[in-house]
């Protein structure tokens, strides 16, 4: 029997069980410790914060769990009743896939990320919500499913629906400031003479770039910015269906999907994404910096975590955890916090 036949009836595939290992294989030089330090939900934060959503940031600068907080508005059951079960996993996955003007797919396609299986959902979500919210809920989840034929039943796709319904009625700031800094960007395109700004985001047309300014000064570009418009279909608050004109920001720039330089479209949720997490890739590189100049050498960065390598009597992880937690003067108010660890060898 080969190796990789022995590890494949220990643990099963080698290649997924070398890529859960792969981690293992960085270790500190000799003589040496690694510090990494993890930021805690840097893009909900970061949301919340751009969008001026204080209950959240209050919520988070208190130690609050998000996730906890966010299944007891969805399902309507007090925050001390949310044990760690199917109810915060939903808690979380409506955090991690709403805040971008996400739907029913996106909720969809999270959830199954983190192992829920939605058909689970309506004996949860359906039996608290009153008749307003159904309607709108089976409106939109029949109009969804015309383009996802089989992809859930209607029940699972109105409990997805509900779910969004009651984050977005939860966060009324960052509804608002998908819709803001969309109408932000449209009017800078129409208009080059003026510049346009929503919470710190500056618009700006140049030559044949849409800039968008974040707080922290740097520019994200969008080439060959147009609008356009186009007849999409939507539900009303009482389940009724309608077609309206949507206006539309299209651009030139690389398919994530299919690596070709194309015409792409994008929107207020979208630019959202964009403006956050080009955010928080700045409260990291700020973080490092910070650590840096501390004397932790940042060695690697991967996704929202920070790896430094010192002398093995340096430092502490509550001192790590301090510098890379300090805001930048144009983060004011941003509820950031980090978990630190210190070993030899590096991990998840």
């Amino acid at each position: 029997m080969t190796a990789a036949q022995t590890v494949e009836m220990i643990w099963g595939d080698p290649m997924i069980v070398a890529s859960r290992v792969l981690r293992n294989v960085i270790t500190a030089a000799h003589g040496k410790i690694l510090y990494v330090g993890d930021y805690a939900s840097i893009e909900s934060r970061a949301t919340n914060w751009i969008a001026g959503e204080q209950w959240a940031l209050d919520a988070y600068a208190a130690g609050t769990d998000m996730y906890k907080l966010n299944a007891s508005q969805i399902f309507g059951v007090p925050y001390d009743q949310i044990g760690k079960g199917t109810q915060r996993q939903v808690g979380k996955v409506a955090e991690l896939a709403l805040g971008y003007n996400g739907g029913i797919a996106a909720f969809a396609t999270m959830a199954k990320g983190y192992d829920i299986d939605l058909e689970t959902l309506p004996a949860f979500v359906l039996p608290g919500a009153n008749e307003a919210e159904l309607e709108k809920a089976r409106a939109t989840a029949k109009l969804y499913l015309s383009h996802a034929h089989g992809s859930m039943s209607v029940d699972a796709a109105m409990s997805c629906d509900l779910i969004k319904q009651r984050w977005r009625t939860g966060h009324p700031d960052v509804t608002r400031f998908w819709k803001m800094i969309h109408e932000a960007s449209v009017e800078a395109v129409r208009d080059p003479s003026i510049v346009t700004e929503y919470r710190g985001v500056h618009f700006r047309k140049s030559g044949n770039f849409l800039c968008l300014q974040l707080p922290s000064r740097r520019i994200l570009y969008y080439y060959a910015p147009q609008i356009v418009t186009e007849m999409v279909q939507g539900v009303n608050e009482d389940g009724t269906t309608y077609q309206w004109e949507a206006t539309k920001l299209i651009f030139m720039g690389v398919d994530s999907t299919t690596h070709q330089w194309t015409r792409q479209d994008t929107y207020g949720g979208k630019l959202t994404e964009n403006i956050v997490q080009a955010l928080s890739r700045d409260l990291l590189a700020n973080g490092m910096l910070n650590a840096e100049r501390a004397g932790y050498e940042v060695v690697l960065s991967v996704h929202d975590e920070i790896v430094s390598e010192t002398a093995e009597d340096f430092g502490s992880v509550e001192e790590f955890e301090k510098l890379i937690c300090r805001l930048p003067h144009w983060a004011d108010g941003l509820p950031m916090a980090a978990e630190a660890w210190r070993g030899k060898r590096y991990r998840k």
